[in-house]
């Protein structure tokens, strides 16, 4: 039997868009989606009708709706694809299943109300999200990443717009106490319209990050495997999504009792030194921080220890081979190379996409500091890849973030220390290879990483089946 829902029942917040819209927009268009609002459907077709009332949403909101590319945008679903025609992910019933359920139950307290962020790639799986949060009886406000609609209103809206814009964004997060987040790196269909300027962006990021602090709620991503990145990293696309799931199901428990013993390693630690044979040799002082245990109920696959370095100790060079697709941008950047003096960025290059990582770094004074170091440790994937979520979990891998540095003072129930006072409109990771590449990881001179293995026998869990 089909399971009937209301999309105006998902959320307060959805209910007062559905309210502003009926007070600043009257049309056919607007008249015909708000009666649709209201009405009984399936999961899917709930789903596709609140995508569809989203953009009408955003567009009276940025007051572009009578704009004739912003009405063209909304008529065309082949460069403008809605939820009905977003891809789903080529996994088994069972492998889907399991994803909802992390995704949704990796928060052990379940709190509500909930953000939950759908995007390509995760049409069938986020059916079954919705789904299972309706059986929770969870509040929660349901919202598409439309990376096509968005980039189309960035092109249009002045500096005063983009500031609303990150406003509205943030507001989102204000009136929840979770967010569950899919994202693509690289959807189905390339967008029709070229980034928006750099200005317009800043504007916007410093509107949402002044408004939206990191770790008010608790939060559980997963950025899914697409088409793309298994052709950017010469992967078959199903051995790409076994490889996703293969990372998902790991040992916990034995991840965990690794960890444990790292993190005491790195808590008692002062100066970490990582070199590897592609040029990278960097140091850098963690006195006074402690590291997190993050396995895989924030980050779905999971695995990885981090923390941060003191603001202005990080010296040396990092050569990050691979490419890479920040969450910011969503542009391509190959093989990037990082001079540091005293904290600071002071030269960076890339083989591919200079221009894009010059925005990063230019993008104010903080982006030109590190605000995390973190280890990766899943003992499956060995390879750099393209995936920004998956990528930073290589096990035998180091990632610095440009930018800024994590608030929390717990994680997980675990008191920690990780904030150098690094402040930025963004955190972006650079992931960089030491198995495969001689790396060493050197603690206050001892080493305990070799070739990317951990040297420590009650480490060997983490290094993986050879």
């Amino acid at each position: 039997m089909t399971q009937l829902v209301t999309p105006l029942l998902f959320s307060e917040n959805t209910r007062e868009r559905a309210g502003f819209l009926a007070h600043h927009a009257s049309s056919d268009k607007v008249d015909a989606i708000l009666k649709k609002m209201a009405q009984p459907q399936s999961v899917a077709d709930a789903i596709q009708t609140t995508h569809e009332f989203q953009r009408l949403y955003l567009a009276c909101a940025m007051d572009v709706m009578h704009h004739p590319t912003i009405a063209a945008a909304l008529d065309d679903e082949t460069s403008f694809p809605t939820w009905k025609n977003f891809i789903a992910l080529q996994a088994t019933e069972a492998q889907q299943n399991k994803l909802a359920k992390l995704m949704v139950h990796g928060d052990p307290e379940i709190r509500t109300p909930v953000l939950l962020t759908l995007s390509d790639y995760s049409r069938s799986v986020g059916e079954k999200v919705v789904a299972e949060l309706i059986a929770l009886e969870a509040q929660f406000d349901l919202w598409i990443d439309d990376v096509h609609f968005q980039r189309r209103l960035f092109n249009l809206i002045d500096d005063s717009r983009a500031i609303a814009f990150g406003d509205l964004m943030a507001q989102r997060y204000e009136v929840v106490k979770r967010s569950i987040g899919f994202r693509s790196n690289n959807p189905s269909l390339e967008p029709i319209d070229p980034a928006a300027p750099s200005g317009i962006t800043k504007k916007y990021v410093d509107a949402f990050t002044s408004r939206k602090k990191h770790g008010d709620q608790f939060y559980t991503i997963t950025v899914l495997p697409t088409e793309k990145d298994a052709e950017l990293d010469q992967i078959p696309y199903q051995n790409y999504v076994d490889l996703f799931f293969r990372m998902c199901d790991v040992d916990w428990n034995k991840v965990d009792e690794a960890h444990q013993v790292l993190i005491a390693k790195l808590d008692a630690g002062k100066i970490l030194h990582i070199t590897n044979n592609d040029g990278t040799d960097v140091t850098m002082d963690i006195e006074g921080f402690t590291f997190a245990n993050s396995r895989v109920a924030k980050n779905v696959p999971g695995s990885e220890v981090f923390s941060a370095p003191r603001r202005d100790s990080v010296n040396g060079t990092i050569v990050a081979k691979g490419r890479f697709i920040p969450k910011t941008s969503r542009e391509l950047i190959e093989n990037i190379t990082l001079q540091i003096k005293d904290g600071k960025i002071i030269h960076y290059a890339a083989d591919t996409g200079f221009e894009h990582l010059r925005a990063i770094i230019e993008m104010d004074e903080g982006s030109h500091y590190f605000g995390e170091i973190g280890i990766g440790t899943n003992p499956v994937l060995k390879q750099h890849i393209t995936n920004s979520l998956m990528v930073e979990k290589i096990g035998g891998s180091f990632h610095i973030a440009i930018g800024a540095a994590y608030e929390y003072t717990d994680y997980l129930g675990d008191p920690v220390t990780l904030d150098n006072g690094n402040r930025s409109g963004l955190h972006v990771d650079i992931t960089t290879m030491l198995y495969g590449k001689e790396g060493m990881m050197y603690l206050d001179g001892k080493i305990i990483m070799k070739d990317g293995k951990f040297t420590d026998p009650q480490l060997a869990y983490l290094n993986g089946k050879e």
